[in-house]
């Protein structure tokens, strides 16, 4: 059943790499489509690799940016939670931490 979920969304990665290729700027991210395991193991990534041994990537080649990881949004989240953490920090009369601010911006994007 696993092989069967990785078979179509391989399909369906092979679909958005064709669209990407002929110069659709409309074309989602695979990683957008792609499920927990595919994002964990990068499957969602095997197009584009495949393309790369056959020839130089060039821009067209590379996937759009998810909305999420778009800089202005990063920027902004960053920027939010680091305020957050200077709050914090002030009103318990401690030293604000990078680390617990990528934590708490980013953490669930890593796991």
């Amino acid at each position: 059943m696993a092989y069967g979920h990785k078979a179509r969304a391989c399909v369906l990665l092979e679909a958005v790499m064709a669209a990407a290729l002929k110069g659709n700027s409309a074309a989602v991210s695979p990683v957008e489509a792609a499920g927990p395991l595919s994002r964990t193991l990068w499957l969602w990534l095997t197009p584009l690799l495949r393309l790369a041994e056959t020839r130089p990537l060039v821009f067209a080649d590379l996937y759009r940016l998810e909305r999420r990881t778009e800089a202005e949004l990063v920027t902004k989240r960053l920027l939010d939670a680091w305020a957050r953490e200077v709050a914090a920090a002030a009103a318990r009369k401690r030293t604000p931490r990078l680390w617990r601010t990528l934590a708490r911006a980013f953490g669930w994007d890593f796991l």
